[in-house]
């Protein structure tokens, strides 16, 4: 991946950030099992979704076709390394999920 690639996709994780860390902030509330967690669990469900539908049209789809199978297999792995060794070190703990959020805002 290069580093123009990198930074896009960093540019787009601070923008989804910042466009719901107000969505993000109401989910910390006392009783999950009320209608206004839910409610708000809906909303962010429905951001996430439109992300990733957004990310598969024009990120992986184009990817399937203009990137070869050893690429997309070395990417994979890479992304399966990376992914194992952040959720080792703690990365959806809510404290620091509370620390990335308040950084981008």
């Amino acid at each position: 991946m290069t580093g123009t690639q990198r930074g896009r996709i960093l540019r787009e994780a601070v923008r989804l950030l910042r466009a719901n860390r107000d969505r993000l902030a109401r989910m910390e509330v006392e009783d999950t099992g009320s209608e206004e967690f839910s409610e708000k669990l809906h909303e962010l469900s429905e951001a996430l979704t439109h992300h990733l539908d957004e990310e598969e049209r024009d990120v992986l789809n184009p990817a399937r076709t203009e990137v070869s199978e050893e690429v997309r297999r070395r990417l994979g792995d890479a992304f399966a390394e990376e992914r194992a060794r952040l959720i080792e070190s703690g990365c959806g703990d809510i404290a620091n999920v509370r620390k990335v959020v308040a950084h981008a805002s």
